[in-house]
C-alpha cells in the first residue's frame, strides 16, 4: 500500500488500550464497573418497557381480531348449516365441535393482522424511528411479534394434534346421529 509523503500511515498508529476503551465504550467490558452495571440496568428496563408496550398493543389487536374472525367464521358455518335444514339443537351441538377447526384458521390470520396493525401504527407515529435513533435495534422492536407468532404456532400445533381429532370424531358422531333422525 502506498503512503502519502509527509503523512503517517493510519495503520501504523496504534492507540493505547485505555485510550481505545475511552474512545469506543463497547470495547470496555460493561459489567466490570459500577457505571457499566447501572447503564446495563437502565437499558434493560428501557427494553422491557418497549417490549411491554408493543406486546400490549399486539395482544389487544390480536384478541379483538381473533374474536372478530372467529365470530365471522362461526356465523358463516351456522348459516351454511341452517340452509341444510338442521334442527337448532343440532346446530348448537355442532358449533362447539367446529370451533377448534375454525381457530386453526383464525389464529394465524389474527396474528398477522395484529402484527400488521400494530407495527403500521408504530411506524406512522414514528415510534420505531425514535427507538432506532435511541439506539434500539430493529430486531429488539420485532421480538414481541416473534414471541406472539411462536405462541400462536404452538397453540395451532396443539389444536391440530390434540384437540381437533377429538372434536372431529365428536362431529362425525353427531352427524351420524342427525342422519338417523
Amino acid at each position: 500500500a502506498a503512503t502519502v509523503p509527509g503523512r503517517r500511515n493510519a495503520l501504523a498508529i496504534r492507540p493505547e488500550p485505555d485510550r481505545l476503551r475511552s474512545i469506543i465504550p463497547a470495547l470496555d467490558p460493561p459489567l466490570l464497573t459500577e457505571e457499566g452495571r447501572r447503564r446495563y440496568r437502565e437499558a434493560s428496563v428501557r427494553f422491557l418497557l418497549l417490549h411491554r408496550m408493543i406486546l400490549r398493543e399486539l395482544l389487544i389487536s390480536f384478541l379483538l381480531s381473533l374474536i372478530g374472525f372467529t365470530m365471522i367464521a362461526v356465523l358463516g358455518t351456522a348459516f351454511t348449516m341452517m340452509r341444510k335444514d338442521l334442527p337448532s339443537e343440532y346446530l348448537w351441538a355442532f358449533l362447539p365441535c367446529l370451533i377448534p377447526s375454525l381457530l386453526v384458521q383464525t389464529l394465524p390470520m389474527s396474528c398477522l393482522f395484529a402484527t400488521t396493525l400494530t407495527y403500521s401504527r408504530l411506524s406512522s407515529d414514528q415510534e420505531i424511528q425514535a427507538a432506532q435513533w435511541s439506539g434500539v435495534r430493529l430486531g429488539t422492536c420485532a421480538a414481541p411479534a416473534l414471541l406472539m407468532g411462536a405462541v400462536a404456532s404452538l397453540a395451532c400445533a396443539i389444536l391440530n394434534d390434540q384437540i381437533l381429532p377429538r372434536a372431529s370424531a365428536r362431529f362425525q358422531r353427531l352427524q351420524e346421529d342427525a342422519a338417523r333422525r
